[in-house]
């Protein structure tokens, strides 16, 4: 049986960041050189109805990714990239992120008491420990349409999978949110602490109800190229992503871009209740369906063609001991250039915390609108019940959900002298309060408010 202590993960097996664009380019010199010696060669016969280059154009029909992608290249340099020790508050790194995404290197060692392990005695200790145990992997196809194929096996076999198998083509892709919390040392159920100088003294997200509460990190195990789908997180929250091992590619799209122009679509949360928060993902936009090219200055990726005038889209690489932060609604997609080890965690503080009350009282009404939409579909074909799908809010009448927010903001304000915690915990009650009448109406919302805070069993 193969071991994991003294090794660390990619030093296993390494593989060029690079993709080459050779084949594509020999198609677009070499065949239609081919297809005019062709046709002189052959000029004493009937020339052909079908014209000769028509395997050069179906080869490039073939090729091409997308009839709406284009490949764009991007600048490597847009993305601010920073030593967290420089930065003096939360309130400096909630400054840098509202103009988008930021990298930040030595970010464990700004607070003490942040880093439990080194990043080696991390991959070192979970692939020792957990090597055994029985983890369930996703492989997917790069073809548009296709379904990933989802793989159980040791921690062991899949990793030496994920080393030896994992491609642009076919790639491997590993995430756990409970991993961890299984871990025989105590120190890797939470190796690593987000600095509260730069993150807050606490996780409001710890106070949310236990049925809609985000996990507290996830791990992550990416092959050679595998990648993310294009999407924007559930609560529009801020995302923090530290790479232990390997290298990534993040493309970042800022939220002035439509929802639409991305076909980014509702998707519901798998850990948790959809009752007040849902993210979005594109089924038919992948920024990486042909190999990303790196330049020492650019980022060669099949951009769709409503993003190719659109100013702040932008790409960098992430190397071992940098954190990527994502700002709230911020839509993005990662590509692991090398394997990579990482973990993730989803932050709601005072920044953005009026960002997350917006989203669970617009994701409400949404949820709302799209329930009513269903029940009168099934009305039409006489399937509905009387009353169902209406009986949300008495009378159907509409809501300023946006004043709504900017009331539970006020009031938050007007605590500002109480103690933080206690704050917090009012204006979240007070949220879901309101998001729960925003669907389910005054009386029924009692009832989904109180199932919230049951534990999930």
């Amino acid at each position: 049986m193969a071991t994991y202590t003294q090794a660390r993960f990619l030093s296993r097996r390494r593989q060029s960041p690079r993709a080459s664009f050779g084949p594509f380019i020999t198609c677009f010199i070499i065949m239609p050189l081919y297809s005019t010696q062709h046709t002189a060669s052959a000029s004493h016969m009937k020339r052909p109805r079908i014209p000769t280059r028509v395997p050069f154009l179906l080869l490039v029909l073939v090729l091409l990714p997308s009839a709406t992608a284009l490949r764009t290249s991007l600048p490597r340099a847009t993305v601010p990239r920073l030593d967290a020790r420089t930065l003096a508050s939360q309130q400096a790194l909630d400054a840098l992120i509202s103009a988008g995404p930021c990298l930040l290197s030595h970010a464990f060692d700004k607070d003490p008491g942040t880093r439990k392990m080194s990043d080696e005695a991390f991959s070192d200790t979970f692939f020792k420990d957990f090597q055994d145990v029985e983890v369930e992997v996703q492989v997917n196809k790069n073809a548009r349409g296709a379904r990933p194929t989802f793989y159980a096996g040791s921690l062991e076999g899949i990793v030496d999978g994920m080393m030896e198998k994992s491609t642009h083509d076919e790639a491997w892709y590993l995430l756990s949110e409970n991993l961890l919390e299984n871990a025989r040392d105590p120190a890797m159920k939470e190796p690593l602490v987000l600095p509260p100088s730069l993150f807050g003294a606490f996780d409001y997200f710890d106070l949310f109800p236990p049925k809609v509460r985000p996990k507290k990190h996830c791990l992550i195990l990416g092959g050679t190229g595998a990648r993310s789908f294009l999407h924007a997180d559930p609560f529009e929250w801020t995302g923090v992503n530290y790479l232990m091992e390997g290298q990534k590619l993040w493309t970042f799209i800022p939220p002035s871009v439509p929802r639409a122009a991305l076909a980014l679509e509702r998707v519901k949360p798998d850990a948790w209740a959809d009752d007040v928060s849902s993210g979005w993902k594109s089924a038919s936009h992948d920024l990486y369906h042909t190999p990303p090219y790196l330049s020492s200055s650019t980022v060669a990726l099949d951009l769709p063609l409503e993003l190719q005038n659109v100013e702040g889209v932008q790409a960098v690489v992430q190397s071992e001991g940098e954190m990527v932060v994502i700002p709230p609604g911020w839509a993005h997609q990662v590509y692991h250039l090398q394997p990579s080890l990482c973990l993730a965690w989803q932050v709601c503080n005072e920044g953005n915390f009026k960002c997350v009350i917006r989203h669970m009282l617009t994701w409400a009404a949404e949820r709302k609108k799209i329930e009513k939409q269903q029940w009168r579909r099934r009305r039409k074909k006489g399937e509905g019940q009387e009353g169902e799908g209406e009986g949300g809010r008495e009378g159907g009448e509409k809501v300023d959900v946006m004043g709504l927010v900017e009331a539970i903001w006020k009031e938050h304000e007007g605590r500002e002298g109480e103690e933080e915690r206690g704050r917090v915990m009012a204006t979240i009650e007070r949220a879901i309060k309101a998001a729960m009448v925003l669907r389910h109406g005054p009386q029924k919302a009692k009832e989904v408010y109180k199932g919230l805070w049951e534990m999930n069993e």
